[in-house]
């Protein structure tokens, strides 16, 4: 997946930057302003398992920076959960039933797999 995630990136970049080709018309501009690119197949050009994708997704663990503002000042709080429990402890924070702002969400890679 790593290499699909580069490449979209990268089209992103090149779409920012005005030097879309061809093969980069597939950036959207959905309704809420927000950008997306559609990718039907893995690196090889086959169609993505969808079981497999999402078992992937609920294993893999999340680093989850908030945002806490308290009268003392600011800090971070940095979470770290499986996939499984990231949209249940996002919808916290999006409904405001816990205090702070979701700043960042990053992929844990622990050291020795990096």
């Amino acid at each position: 997946m790593e290499d699909i995630d580069k490449k979209v990136v990268s089209i992103f970049e090149r779409h920012k930057s005005n030097k879309l080709s061809e093969a980069d018309a597939k950036v959207i501009k959905c309704d809420d302003d927000i950008y997306c690119i559609t990718v039907k197949t893995d690196k090889h050009g086959n169609p993505f398992n969808k079981q497999e994708l999402i078992a992937d997704a609920m294993v893999t663990e999340y680093i989850v920076k908030v945002l806490i503002d308290t009268p003392q000042g600011s800090y971070i709080n940095n979470y770290k959960l499986s996939g499984e429990k990231l949209l249940p402890f996002l919808s916290k924070y999006t409904n405001r039933k816990k205090q702070g702002q979701v700043i960042e969400i990053d992929k844990y890679i622990p050291d020795d797999l990096a």
